[in-house]
């Protein structure tokens, strides 16, 4: 559901999720294998080299309509405020694994650096994307619930947890499994 949210899209035969091709490509495979480990179909391919993007499909109505009856909305997420369901907010491992994949796809661990007396810092901080309102509040909600201090930015489409701490406990908690982070990481 998280990467759902994140890069997929629904209409009213299908589902796709769109990846970068060259950053996202160990997560492309990781994908691939959820959707067939969760519906026993492998998804197709296709690849625009000239924008840099893999769609994982799967034609299938029935799925389109399991999609549906689980939270997801066909169309356009933002113009609809789409939001992560409650069913998933109202169960800890369940959200976490939501918002572990909307931040695999829309979100990105960066380092930060700074320079003071003379010495420079960095450290990592995560920066997570959406013009959904709804689903902003929703990660901010879960991630205050499982102790991260977080921040939405004034333009309110973005969640930041800016502090060592908290990037650690995201880390401890929620991981990763989009493999382009990991050098990212401290």
């Amino acid at each position: 559901v998280g990467i759902m949210l994140g890069d997929g899209s629904i209409n009213k035969n299908i589902i796709k999720i769109s990846l970068d091709s060259e950053s996202d490509k160990n997560y492309i495979i990781y994908t691939s294998k959820l959707l067939k480990k969760l519906f026993g179909v492998k998804p197709t391919f296709y690849i625009n080299k000239k924008a840099r993007v893999v769609d994982l499909i799967i034609h299938r109505r029935n799925l389109v309509d399991f999609c549906v009856s689980i939270g997801l909305v066909i169309g356009n997420k933002v113009k609809k405020n789409a939001d992560i369901p409650n069913w998933i907010k109202e169960n800890d491992d369940l959200s976490i694994a939501c918002v572990r994949g909307l931040i695999d796809t829309d979100g990105c661990f960066y380092k930060h650096r700074y320079n003071s007396n003379g010495k420079l810092y960095t450290y990592t901080k995560i920066a997570f994307t959406s013009k959904c309102s709804n689903i902003i509040k929703s990660v901010r909600e879960i991630l205050i619930k499982q102790g991260i201090c977080v921040r939405i930015t004034k333009d309110g489409n973005d969640v930041r947890v800016e502090n060592r701490k908290g990037v650690d406990r995201y880390l401890k908690i929620f991981n990763t499994h989009n493999i382009k982070f990991k050098d990212k990481i401290i």
